[in-house]
């Protein structure tokens, strides 16, 4: 080539090195309202990325996890924590402040579509589920057996007695349709409801402690071989109950490597209700915060340099890991557990993006923490996923789930940084009002009758929320809140009827609750010695079925204030507080209340609530089936913190103590 050509070449070169230096790139953000705010959620993500929110709250053991997965120390990531926390504050202060200035309103649907014919039993209203069930659907059968047993946003916990009975009955129904998994199941329930009961330490009011034991050899249990099959076919409802039938016994891979494997095979297939069933398996049904983390730190100590760093001395062990975290030979992204996490969001993403409902709903509940950072597409999403659903009146089912506009969901801090938050609540509740599907405001509507004219449709009524919520349900509300006996004596008279049924079922929390009708005149006239013996009924037959009462009690002796009890405690409670407040009516045994002080002693031996510091209190002051202890009884009073009757008592005592000491200076 002569020297003209090269230089040409040279120029040409010069002139696109130096265009891409200077030719103006697009700015990453606009200078829209929409881009501002995406602008600083991002920046939000950079200070809080998915690693840190997977830790959110750092107690120590999550303190560990990050030290571990970061390479620092435990002090380090604490101190880091509370700045990020100080710049995230600052950021979310400066999207309020804008969102203050465009004040936007969220767009309501102008019509709320609500064909369900397209969804999954477990992603539907419960009555439409229950439909279903009523109707012949196996599958839906073991989504009613999963809500009534584990539903209702409680923790999953050892059943009740009526959970239990009516997980058994619809399990019962699914066998009858030719589900293939039904009868292993009821088999299963059968062997772990004693053998969780043994994983329980203490019971302390509202609060259960336990342990995690291995569950015990299952596979022989008849029909085994079918559950397998179920597993092998993708059946997620199945494997979501034996999730929560073992509860704190730990279950091998066995059984969910099955149903992993077949779902990603329909995955690959392009299967939409696979992508779904495996957000949700990686997501919601066998997965929680504590076992991810637990799970990548012992991954990453298995691997190749994990085990390395497991020969040197233990005082090299922490230096080393550390480094070897900073320079990439140690990453919790090589994790298995953490590529589980990103292939469910994967998967959400995916039948998200072709009109899944379940898939948009797992984006929210988990893309606005997987992702460090929004697209405008990712942020355009986001909110025509929450238009969407609020259209659509998706409410999704899963036990342990929660409602769709939970203020728990951490995507709602996204929302309500970019519009009014009580604009957003008022749209939500515009829209639900259209249509009920609580069974709780089922109640409410029967409590507002004045004239129940036909009392067939109140029963009728009556038993459709509890064939939808339960009958733990409604038996919480009447021992929980005052207002539900607000009502016509008729009325009434239907509740303790019900109560009544349900009792001679040999409900105990039934019993329970009756007692506490015939104590107080609830729809039956007062008598006080029924009470006392449904009561007794209650506690003889509560068994190892061990569960929190949902809504608490009202305690006679603190101002009627709600107080929290477990099943297992309640009647003795109950016992001892009628014993005490009434000294003369059939059937009360002085030994025996004795005997019940000693037993909720032990129970809660760990701390005292103040309902239980109380009564233990009077047994002493009183003498009730034991000689009077006034010592030991004050001590008992002191311990009862914030209820009228320890700070009653504690007075008392002292005055009488003061006025002894002043006797004895001036005889």
């Amino acid at each position: 080539m002569n020297k003209k050509v090269w230089i040409s070449i040279a120029a040409v070169l010069l002139a696109a090195v130096a265009g891409w230096f200077l030719w103006p790139t697009a700015p990453e953000y606009g200078d829209s309202y929409s881009e501002q705010q995406r602008k600083l959620w991002n920046e939000r993500r950079a200070i809080l990325p998915w690693i840190w929110a997977l830790a959110d709250g750092i107690p120590d053991v999550d303190a560990e996890f990050l030290s571990r997965v970061l390479g620092k120390d435990k002090m380090w990531v604490k101190d880091e924590w509370k700045r990020r926390k100080e710049c995230i504050k600052s950021i979310d202060n400066e999207r309020i402040k804008i969102k203050w200035e465009e004040k936007l309103a969220y767009p309501v649907p102008s019509v709320i579509h609500e064909d369900w014919a397209s969804l999954a039993a477990e992603q539907v209203p419960i009555q439409e589920c229950l439909r279903r069930a009523n109707g012949g659907d196996a599958e839906a059968c073991l989504v009613m057996a999963c809500h009534l047993g584990w539903g209702n946003r409680e923790y999953s916990e050892e059943l009740g007695w009526r959970g239990a009975r009516d997980v058994g009955y619809w399990l019962d129904r699914a066998e009858k349709l030719n589900h293939q998994g039904a009868r292993f199941l009821k088999e299963f329930l059968r062997m772990t409801l004693p053998e969780s009961r043994k994983t329980i330490t203490e019971i302390s009011g509202s609060t259960i402690y336990c342990v995690r034991k291995a569950c015990p050899n299952y596979e022989d249990l008849p029909g085994y071989e079918g559950f397998l099959n179920c597993m092998r076919n993708g059946d997620l409802v199945a494997y979501s109950l034996i999730v929560k039938m073992a509860w704190n016994l730990t279950l091998p891979d066995k059984e969910r490597m099955l149903l992993l494997e077949s779902l990603r095979r329909q995955v690959k297939s392009g299967d939409v209700r696979a992508m779904e069933k495996l957000s949700d398996l990686i997501f919601f049904v066998s997965q929680d915060t504590y076992r991810c983390n637990f799970d990548m730190i012992r991954e990453m100590k298995d691997s190749f340099w994990g085990r390395a760093v497991g020969f040197l001395p233990f005082k090299a062990q922490g230096s080393l890991w550390n480094g070897l975290v900073r320079i990439g030979l140690l990453d919790v992204e090589d994790t298995e557990t953490m590529k589980e996490l990103r292939e469910g969001m994967d998967c959400a993403r995916k039948a998200a993006r072709r009109g899944s409902l379940a898939g948009m709903n797992c984006c929210l509940w988990n893309g606005v923490i997987c992702s460090d950072y929004y697209t405008r597409e990712d942020w355009d999403e986001v909110f025509r996923y929450y238009h969407t659903l609020l259209e659509r009146n998706y409410i999704s089912f899963q036990p342990l789930r929660y409602d769709l506009f939970c203020q728990d969901r951490s995507d709602l801090d996204l929302v309500i940084g970019f519009y009014d938050y009580k604009l957003l609540e008022n749209a939500i509740k515009e829209i639900r009002g259209q249509q009920e599907y609580d069974g709780a405001d089922l109640f409410k509507n029967i409590n507002k009758r004045t004239d129940i004219g036909d009392a067939d449709t109140v029963r009728r009524q009556l038993d459709e929320w509890i064939a939808v919520s339960g009958a733990d349900a409604i038996l919480s509300k009447l021992l929980a809140d005052s207002s539900f006996w607000n009502v016509s004596p008729e009325l009434a008279r239907i509740y303790a009827d019900k109560v009544q049924e349900l009792a001679d079922e040999g409900d105990p929390f039934g019993k329970l609750v009756l007692g506490y009708c015939h104590e107080h005149g609830l729809g039956v006239p007062r008598d006080l010695g029924k009470a006392w013996r449904y009561y007794l009924e209650s506690r003889d037959t509560v068994g190892f079925f061990v569960k929190r009462l949902p809504d608490g009690y009202m305690d006679p002796d603190n101002g009627e204030e709600i107080c929290s009890a477990s099943m297992q405690d309640a009647p003795g409670l109950f016992l001892l507080s009628l014993g005490i407040r009434h000294t003369d009516f059939p059937g009360r045994d002085e030994k025996l209340m004795y005997a019940l002080a000693q037993e909720l002693e032990d129970s809660v031996s760990s701390s005292l609530p103040g309902n239980v510091s109380y009564l233990l209190g009077r047994v002493y002051e009183d003498g009730i089936g034991t000689p009077v202890d006034k010592e030991k009884a004050l001590k008992f009073y002191e311990k009862g913190k914030n209820h009228i009757g320890c700070t009653d008592g504690v007075e008392r005592l002292l005055q009488e103590e003061t006025k002894g000491i002043s006797k004895e200076n001036n005889p």
